[in-house]
């Protein structure tokens, strides 16, 4: 193949459309809408504009608010104070759904359904500029109401589709650094009462497979919508470098198209499902092998009629699929990653006990998702470590935490 998807955005957005619903609520959903909350907030926000890269960097906890940040969080104070508000109401309805983009639909289509989750992200980003200010000040209680306020608001996103998805765990991912930070400031009631909540939030929280479900229905609808000289030109667009007119023509007239349906689609996406169910590493080398049979099968050529073959099937399925390769693995990271919170909790509650940290993991501990294993647990003179057994195979590196102690 001579190209494959380089934007996993721009592939969500050839690949879905919008529909805006503007239905009633039903008997069983009357009271507060937590989204009519949030609308008035991201009508409120200051932008952050200058002052971008310090607050990304304060986030981090990379360095400390100064005072065009303090003012900054006191220009938004009541737009906090209303995402606060919007993430302890239990119901959230936005009224945008996404449904196949038709052949010849703009797509400008879908900007609401982007505009929306970049508001979100947006919003949540000021909370936890607060939530950090918080740590900084040594208000625990305020800091633990704020970070706990951005996994409410990742409760709320519409994270079906794949651009949902990932905003939740790009924001799911920024929280857990300042949990993590937090946690040497808690006492063992704290302790145990953050445990019961993030794992509450996990059991609330959407998952990779259901994205994966929504994208596969939606796709394939999409796909079924096209005509067959619409999966021609879509897949020689795939193929062709750089849009090339010499290239395009070549392609035209010396190749013929066969799987002009959804079926590879679907096949595929059955296999993949079922690959990601199982552990990481296996799952990994699984993914691997289908997905190079995906550029085999892509092209041929036929040596009866000395003419090129493309499978349509294959070259869409490669192209739409290259995302959700690098998403699950990005699920796999998140996952882990709550457990090494959880897991560092138990050794925080363990220390709260004895008063010192214990010489092995507590038993029953959260594992180490890429490897199935224990993490392994080292410490030092002043704080500890968990470092992932198994290895990260699309960023190629071993993930770890390191965890401050207070005397």
């Amino acid at each position: 193949m001579h190209k494959t998807c380089q934007n996993s955005w721009r592939i969500i957005t050839i690949t879905l459309t919008l529909v805006l619903a503007a239905a009633p609520l039903s008997a069983e959903t009357q009271g507060p809408n937590a989204a009519d909350v949030y609308r008035k907030a991201f009508e409120l926000y200051q932008p952050d504009g200058a002052i971008r890269s310090r607050i990304e960097d304060i986030v981090r906890g990379t360095t400390a608010p100064n005072e065009a940040i303090m003012n900054h969080l006191k220009a938004n104070r009541d737009v906090i104070d209303m995402a606060v508000k919007a993430a302890k109401i239990d119901y959230c309805k936005w009224h945008v759904e996404l449904s196949p983009l038709e052949p010849n639909d703009p797509i400008d289509k879908i900007e609401p359904y982007y505009d929306n989750i970049l508001n979100i992200h947006r919003l949540s980003r000021i909370v936890l500029t607060d939530a950090r200010a918080c740590l900084y000040r040594g208000d625990i209680k305020e800091a633990t109401e704020k970070y706990m306020t951005v996994y409410g608001i990742c409760r709320h996103i519409d994270s079906k589709p794949m651009g949902g998805f990932i905003m939740m765990l790009n924001i799911e991912s920024r929280t857990g650094l300042i949990v993590k930070d937090a946690l040497s400031e808690l006492d063992n009631y704290e302790l145990r009462s953050l445990k019961l909540n993030l794992n509450q939030y996990l059991n609330s929280r959407s998952t990779f497979i259901k994205s994966l479900d929504f994208e596969t229905t939606y796709m394939s609808d999409s796909i079924d919508k096209r005509t067959p000289d619409q999966m021609k030109n879509e897949a020689i667009t795939s193929l062709v470098s750089r849009n090339d007119p010499n290239e395009r023509i070549f392609f035209q007239n010396h190749f013929d198209y066969i799987g002009l349906d959804s079926n590879y689609y679907l096949e595929h996406q059955k296999q993949f499902k079922n690959i990601i169910q199982k552990p990481y590493k296996l799952a990994s080398q699984k993914l691997k092998m289908i997905s190079e049979k995906m550029v085999n099968d892509a092209m041929a050529f036929d040596e009866r009629t000395k003419r090129g073959i493309v499978n349509y099937g294959a070259v869409i399925t490669s192209v739409s699929c290259s995302p959700s390769y690098k998403v699950y693995t990005l699920s796999v990271k998140a996952d882990t990653s709550f457990n090494a919170l959880l897991c560092a909790i138990d050794v925080y509650i363990a220390k709260a006990k004895t008063g010192k940290l214990p010489d092995n993991l507590p038993a029953d501990s959260p594992k180490d998702l890429f490897s199935g294993e224990d993490f392994v647990y080292e410490r030092t003179a002043d704080s500890f470590v968990l470092r992932c057994r198994g290895k990260d195979v699309k960023a190629d590196k071993i993930h770890q935490w390191e965890f401050k102690v207070k005397e």
